[in-house]
């Protein structure tokens, strides 16, 4: 299977980001894998045809900056993986989760 890496920098709210990326793969792709890494970065495994790996980049970088990519000229069916790698400028390194306060 082949093998294409996206880096990308999303400078909104991390957890809009993440809903607009999700929207996004879901129109090309299947996730196969999301890890967090803190709020400042994320790692996403896509299954996706080889043909549409082109118009994933493009959608994509409409919603944030991603680094260039050398556009595919396939009409290839076989399924390839991208590995999307997203840093959010907005994240501050904290690992914690809030909780909410429970009664009782």
């Amino acid at each position: 299977m082949d093998r294409y890496f996206f880096s990308a920098y999303y400078d909104g709210e991390r957890l809009t980001g993440i809903d607009r990326i999700k929207e996004e793969i879901g129109g090309f792709g299947f996730i196969i894998d999301f890890k967090m890494f803190s709020d400042v970065s994320m790692s996403v495994s896509i299954e996706i045809e080889e043909r549409k790996i082109s118009r994933l980049f493009f959608a994509l970088s409409s919603i944030m900056k991603i680094d260039d990519f050398e556009s595919l000229n396939s009409s290839s069916n076989k399924e390839c993986l991208v590995l999307l790698n997203v840093t959010f400028n907005k994240g501050t390194g904290d690992k914690r989760i809030k909780a909410p306060a429970v009664p009782g």
